[in-house]
């Protein structure tokens, strides 16, 4: 009696014939160096094929994080026409994120970029770590989640219809617990009112470790 019942008639082994060896893709995948794939060891390869997929205008427009500029070291990425930190001292020409709101108006901005530090743990733990020192860090969830959404906030409020952002975040292991704040950062997204479209993954083979370390968990190689 079920409707569906009546009108599938093609059995399922129809679908499963024999793998034909000779037959040769005209799109050979391995050797197209054009390729923009999900995965890569450069970040600036990572922004620039986020820009070639989805920024028409050929660059970023306003980076809310701009810290050092390292994103665009060697002129590999295209500088931001907005360039703001919340210690902008740290490179010359960059402004105080709290000008953003009187310095770009609502639904202007065709994109934007975030990347905020990713450590959560206690002030007092850090005074000898060199990724704090590096990359500063958050005391706890609730410091880096008021930080992810209104950052969130601020972007979806600056870009125009259809603009694009770029979120850089990373998971971690601290204090015995994994946080998982890609999830974390793509939930928050969603409830902002971002569609989100599309996930790069940074990998690296080089990791700060700390001597004696009793592993609890998978190191995070990305």
């Amino acid at each position: 009696d079920d409707p569906f019942d009546s009108e599938i008639s093609v059995s399922m082994d129809e679908f499963e014939k024999p793998k034909d060896e000779e037959r040769i893709s005209t799109f050979d995948t391995s050797k197209a160096d054009f390729l923009i794939k999900s995965v890569s060891d450069n970040q600036q390869e990572i922004l620039n094929n986020i820009i070639r997929l989805y920024i028409k205008e050929g660059y970023i427009q306003a980076d809310f994080t701009f810290s050092k500029g390292v994103f665009y070291s060697d002129n590999n990425v295209i500088v931001p026409e907005y360039r703001f930190d919340k210690y902008p001292k740290q490179c010359e020409g960059v402004l105080d994120l709290k000008k953003a709101n009187r310095l770009i108006e609502d639904g202007t901005l065709h994109s934007c970029i975030v990347d905020l530090p990713f450590l959560v743990t206690k002030k007092e733990w850090t005074k000898n770590c060199k990724m704090h020192q590096r990359f500063n860090s958050f005391n706890d969830m609730k410091e880096a989640t008021e930080a992810n959404k209104a950052m969130l906030k601020l972007s979806y409020e600056k870009l125009k219809k259809k603009g694009i952002m770029i979120m850089k975040t990373q998971d971690l292991f601290t204090a015995g617990h994994q946080i998982w704040m890609s999830h974390f950062v793509h939930q928050w997204a969603v409830e902002q009112g971002f569609d989100v479209i599309d996930k790069f993954i940074l990998t690296s083979d080089i990791r700060m470790l700390s001597y004696g370390m009793n592993q609890k968990c998978a190191r995070k190689y990305h």
